[in-house]
């Protein structure tokens, strides 16, 4: 009897430090009880029973699961998003097991009481997990029925005897709400889910003139891109890899295959827990394929092998012993064979394997979207279906391709000394044999009726149904195109080959999963550590890189089922299509695995600060800008270089941004506050909501509804007619609202009213470039249709939505997940945590704050992975503006547009020497004489206005600045279309999209446009070069090329460490730069550095992150992307 866990007993005064409460407060033996649902196997129910089981027959090793109390499950998901956040405290601050029973498994007085119970009904053999979360021990069915007050039948299943309980068990009242599951009633063990190929394989090895190839690892690493990592010393050295398995299985055909691949010998360590259950023929070749191939792509890792009488208790005993980083689990069974408590106890234990920092792998299963079904059905009947462990968020589902050479030539007519052959990466389609094979064959997807969908699993093609989606990607899994060698039961006898020199082939989501979990090896390596639930990045990865997937888009894993069975549809075929970025069949596809490490760390999620005492409003400006108000009713302003709020010093209800130049606010008394250099100054009127656009034009609403807008000449708010219960402004007069009747209206700057719009609305939305969307009042989800002038609906159903630049838009649905919508499918994906309100900013960002009060921001990653890519023609200057137009001049001074349909340019009448321009077709310019030329859209050319000037500078809202060649400022006047003189001196100008206007002299003091003072602030600082992208973006260069980042809390340039000779900002906090070798950066805010990116210009051109040009030495112009 093994109760030495239970030696600091006798000291409660010991144990009770740092416990969880106790939740077990009688004794259990007790008249009053109750049902364990869920714990009936489904299969039985079609069984044969074949009556009552001997009651002396053994039960070796019984185990109850112990749930988390409510509270404990929600501190674990809080603790599993923390460390997956970069910045918080607990990032990949991975627990061990006794620390996890610290704070998730149960009470050490809770424990005693049921191991006591449970040596009075005569068990023995108890033992209690480290994690405090599950005791076993050892019985008779006698006993079991008696203590659980159930009984246990044999059953005859596909010919196979076997034996279960025939109803749920019945505990005692006091262990209610503690018992999750009870396993080892019964002996359904899980599948595994290997198949094997057809028996035709004489001698076809990989070089064989017949033309059949099959896969030994070094032709995996080739395919699949792994070589440059071995390269790199990237083998899986100093990680484990834990495969679970219940079949004994011989170290020698280990040996043997590692010497056929030419492997280095590096044998498993097997362990054995619990009894021993003697070899198994289909379970000894799968633990087999998960050991030999495991270790043959992260050939240098340590491969541990636990087995059992179970698998599942297989894959317990490694995540409560710890024992790996990575976890490969190719055993399972469709969500309905098991019974939801154990599907519950499962995510328990692979929840706590996250914790743990294991990163937990399982096979999608072989059976197409049809798991339920046998290995040897010809049919589907049961229904569409998912795979467990795979379908469980959080782990990896493993999906399955197979090779579709078509007439490219992708084998060597030899082997290597490796028994590799293959050339390089083989085209692939979705897994599916079903036709070739006679029965179900094909890669596991779909969806899952256990889970729903989880925030991470968002990207192009992920259904908006509110499940989770298997698989999360896939790899070669074909035992006929093309298999995977195996050595196993002593086949290998030369090399590879048997005695008659068959090959031992196999394939199956088997042969795909523990495949890929020698990937997550080898980047545990690169990466220094555990990864825990990789499955966030995963996702964020592919939803920004555009190489590091192989997206498969040919294939299905459509199944053939009985006409009139569960699900199955008129053509009688079940199952799901490839497309293109995330399905159902192969998830996202392949992965090239040197890019997919190279660019992990790509993808980060932002970890913020909590703002003082809470927040409960936050708004976020077109250029990044983020204000909030807390819980006191304090306003702070977050400053992004130092990932910090600091307090605005003044009592607000509500905060408005449009830009860093443009920050508004109301307290609770209806004044008006308009911050600006470091102080919030009142502003005359009363309102009680207020909006700011991107251009920084600012309207309100007071008490009564009426509507008022901001006049910056007058500097105060004029009325204008209407009443309204809502107002949303965006860019350039697209300013929208609703009345207390869900009416919609929207201004019209010609009138100076608001216009009627057909519909109704609960809630509106403007995006920074004027795009508009609302919510009614049943939650439909419309969007303005520019083109049409009227409202297009799409799916899904929103409690509220907010719009940033471009194709950010986000929404709330009815219990409070974050969504976000994807523009290439017209669908709704969920991506974040639960929020209760939102507002979007720069550059796909979004901040929200949740229920506890913590700011959450999601920063959608861009430029990953990608490359400059040349066009057609030369030119000596670029310019590009904040919504992506492109202008152009050559060395003749000819002007060029850039035409994004036919990715050429179009010749301008005319010649300019420079060239700006701003969002909306703004595009101005200067001749070699100095006169001015502004772009006529209509006319599709230059047209002279007035003025004499050496530099001009242009914002979004259609402001003009230049300077003249004594150094004078100007400002066009739109109204008089005439230049009106600035007082001052200056050089140089640069002025940012919202019209934060910045100069340098001609000694080079730097100055800033103060407008409400309309003059220069001096700063003390000398620069020889400024770029303003927005308020918030504001850099530049000394003479020796050193660079300056201008900070607006503290309002002075700070030194950033680099050397550019070129700097340019953009709106969205975007900046590049040049050196003197015409090496290009790009500044990451998150590691505050300059990353290199590959390429040589002279000079280049910004209008957002996502717009980036340049021209080299030889006049060539690119473009990134």
């Amino acid at each position: 009897m093994k109760l030495a866990a239970f030696a600091l007993l006798a000291s409660p005064g010991l144990i009770l430090a740092f416990q969880p409460p106790s939740r077990i407060t009688t004794d259990i033996p007790s008249t009053q009880t109750f049902v364990l649902p869920g714990s009936v196997r489904p299969v039985i129910v079609h069984a044969q029973d074949q009556g009552p089981v001997e009651p002396a027959l053994a039960l070796p090793r019984i185990t109850l699961h112990l749930a988390m109390s409510p509270d404990q499950r929600a501190d674990l998901l809080q603790l599993l998003s923390e460390q997956q956040t970069p910045g918080n405290a607990r990032y990949h601050q991975w627990l061990t097991p006794e620390q996890f029973a610290d704070e998730f498994g149960a009470n050490q007085l809770d424990i005693q009481k049921i191991t006591e119970w449970l040596q009075s009904l005569g068990f023995s053999s108890i033992e209690v997990a480290r994690s405090r979360t599950s005791v076993s021990f050892s019985g008779t069915a006698a006993q079991a029925e008696t203590a659980f007050q159930t009984v246990i039948h044999q059953y005859l299943v596909d010919g196979q005897r076997h034996y279960a309980n025939a109803t749920n068990p019945i505990l005692p009242k006091p262990l209610e709400g503690m018992v999750e599951s009870i396993r080892g009633l019964h002996d359904f063990h899980p599948r595994p889910l290997g198949i094997r190929a057809g028996s035709a394989l004489k001698a076809h090895f990989t070089s064989n003139i017949s033309g059949s190839h099959f896969l030994a690892p070094d032709d995996w690493a080739t395919i699949y891109d792994v070589k440059p990592l071995y390269a790199n010393g990237i083998t899986g050295s100093g990680i484990n890899i834990a495969i679970p398995g219940q079949s004994d299985i011989a170290l020698s055909d280990i040996a043997a295959f590692r010497s056929a691949a030419g492997l280095p010998a590096n044998a498993p360590q097997v362990i054995l827990s619990g009894t021993d259950p003697g070899t198994n023929s289909g379970d000894e070749s799968e633990s087999d394929l998960d050991i030999e191939w495991a270790g043959g792509i992260a050939k240098n890792a340590t491969i541990i092998f636990v087995n059992s009488q179970d698998a599942f208790g297989s894959a317990a005993y490694i995540v409560e012993n710890n024992l790996a980083g990575v976890l490969s689990i190719t055993y399972g069974n469709c969500e309905a064979d098991l019974g939801t408590a154990e599907v519950n106890t499962l995510t328990s234990l692979f929840q706590q394997a996250n914790s743990q920092g294991m990163t937990v792998i399982a096979a999608a299963g072989d059976q197409g979207a049809a798991d339920c079904e046998d290995a040897t059905s010809s049919t589907a009947t049961s229904g569409p279906a998912v795979d467990v462990p795979a379908a469980i968020p959080y782990v990896t589902g493993v999906g399955g391709t197979e090779f579709s050479e078509g007439s490219g030539n992708y084998w060597s007519a030899t082997n290597n000394a490796n028994g590799g052959s293959a050339l390089s990466y083989i085209p692939e389609i979705a897994w599916n044999d079903t036709t070739e094979n006679g029965t179900l064959s094909a890669s596991g997807g779909g969806r899952s009726t256990m889970f729903s969908k989880p925030s991470w699993q968002t990207g192009t093609g992920v259904p908006f149904d509110n499940a989770r989606d298997v698989p999360d990607l896939a790899f070669a899994a074909s035992p006929d195109h093309d298999g995977l060698l195996i050595c196993s039961a002593g086949s290998c006898v030369s090399g590879f080959r048997m005695q008659n020199q068959d090959l031992n082939v196999i394939g199956g989501t088997s042969a795909s999963a523990p495949s890929f979990a020698a990937v997550v090896a080898l980047l545990n390596q690169q990466l220094g550590g555990r990864q825990g639930n990789i499955n966030p990045t995963l996702y964020g990865l592919a939803s920004i890189s555009t190489d590091a997937f192989h997206d498969v888009t040919r294939g299905n894993n459509v199944v053939p089922c009985q006409a009139g069975s569960t699900g199955c549809p008129p053509s009688l075929q079940l199952g799901y299509s490839t497309t293109v970025g995330y399905d159902l069949v192969t998830g996202w596809g392949s992965a090239d695995v040197y890019n997919l490490l190279s660019q992990w760390s790509l993808y980060t999620p932002t970890a913020l600060p909590e703002m003082p005492d809470g927040a409960v409003q936050i708004s976020v400006g077109a250029d990044g800008t983020v204000w909030g108000i807390n819980n006191a009713g304090e306003s702070y302003g977050y400053d992004s270089r130092s990932r910090s709020w600091s307090s605005g010093s003044q009592a607000l209800s509500q905060v408005a941004v449009g830009s860093n130049a443009a920050i508004w606010g109301v307290n609770t008394a209806g004044e008006i506050y308009n911050y600006n250099s470091g102080t919030w100054d009142l502003v005359p009127g009363s309102l009680s909501q207020i909006a700011v656009g991107a251009d920084g034009s600012a309207w309100g609403l007071n008490s009564s509804g009426e509507i008022y807008c901001y006049n910056t000449q007058t500097r105060s708010f004029a009325q204008v007619p209407g009443t309204l219960d809502q107002i949303a402004v965006g860019f350039d007069g697209a300013v929208w609202g609703l009345n207390s009747a869900e009416q919609i209206f929207r201004f019209n700057a010609g009138t100076q009213s608001f216009d009627y719009v057909a519909g109704s609305l609960a809630q509106i939305s403007v995006g920074a470039d004027g795009e508009v969307w609302g919510i009614n009042s049943n939650g439909s989800i419309y969007r303005f249709n520019r083109l049409t002038q009227s409202w297009n609906q799409t799916a899904g159903a929103l409690k509220a939505i907010s719009v940033g630049y471009g194709a950010s838009v986000w929404g709330l649905n009815p219990e409070s997940n974050l969504f976000k919508y994807n523009s290439a499918n017209d669908t709704w994906s969920e991506v974040g945590p639960v929020l209760k309100s939102i507002s979007a900013g720069a550059a796909g960002s979004l901040w929200g704050i949740g229920y506890s009060s913590q700011n959450y921001e999601l920063v959608q990653a861009s430029q990953a992975s990608q490359s400059w890519h040349p066009l057609p023609g030369e030119l000596a200057k670029v310019a590009v503006s904040s919504d992506g137009a492109v202008w152009g001049i050559n060395a003749d001074n000819q002007i060029y547009t850039f035409n994004p349909v036919t990715q050429g340019w179009i010749l301008i009448p005319g010649t300019l020497t420079d060239i700006v321009a701003a969002a909306k077709g703004v595009a101005w310019g200067l001749n070699s004489y100095g006169q001015v030329f502004q772009f006529n859209p209509s006319r599709q050319q230059f047209g002279l206005i007035s003025g004499n000037l050496s530099q001009i500078a242009v914002a979004d809202n259609g402001d003009v600045w230049g300077i003249n060649a004594q150094d004078q400022i100007f400002r066009f006047n739109s109204g008089t279309q005439s230049w009106t003189q600035i007082a001052g001196a200056l050089s140089q100008i640069s002025v940012g999209v919202d019209d934060d206007v910045w100069g340098i002299d001609g000694q080079g003091a730097v100055f800033h446009f103060n407008s409400q003072s309309q003059a220069w602030t001096p700063l003390s600082i000398s620069l020889a070069q400024i770029s303003a992208g927005s308020s918030g973006n504001v850099w530049g260069l000394d003479g020796n090329g050193y660079i300056y980042h201008y900070n607006v809390q503290a309002q002075a340039f700070e030194y950033v460490p680099g050397v550019l000779t070129r700097i340019a900002a953009a709106f969205d906090s975007a900046v590049w730069g040049l050196n003197s070798g015409q090496q290009i950066y790009r500044y990451d805010f998150q590691t505050q550095s300059w990353d290199h990116v590959t390429g040589a210009l002279t000079s280049i051109a910004i209008g957002s992150d996502a717009v980036v040009w340049g021209i080299n030495g030889g006049g060539g112009v690119y473009y990134y992307r």
